[in-house]
């Protein structure tokens, strides 16, 4: 994966990501996005403490569920992402907001596909 495929743009490519991160790309852009909005440091979240919640989180998808799988939510929470960097919305949220919104978008259909 190596930080190649960020997510910052509109149009980047999911699937490349997913190819990248040998089908974890929930883990690996959910763990940049995270730390790019400062969850991290504002909330005093231990690394190890996100990634194991990152990987479970990812773990309750099924991949063979072509839709609603961890690349989905990966690209679900990229676009959030995407529209909380826009300039308007960052002078209109503060850092509560966007632990508030960010997580949640990277486990909104799990339970549709849980084991």
């Amino acid at each position: 994966y190596q930080r190649r495929v960020r997510g910052k743009e509109w149009d980047y490519d999911i699937f490349e990501l997913e190819r990248l991160s040998s089908h974890r790309p929930l883990y690996y852009l959910g763990f940049d996005i995270l730390v790019e909005f400062g969850i991290l440091n504002l909330f005093k979240i231990d690394e190890k403490t996100l990634k194991n919640w990152l990987a479970l989180v990812e773990s309750h998808y099924h991949k063979s569920n072509s839709y609603h799988n961890s690349t989905h939510a990966a690209d679900v929470l990229q676009a959030a992402a995407y529209f909380c960097r826009s300039a308007h919305m960052e002078t209109c949220l503060d850092p509560m907001d966007f632990l508030c919104l960010l997580p949640p978008t990277s486990r909104h259909t799990p339970t549709r596909t849980l084991r």
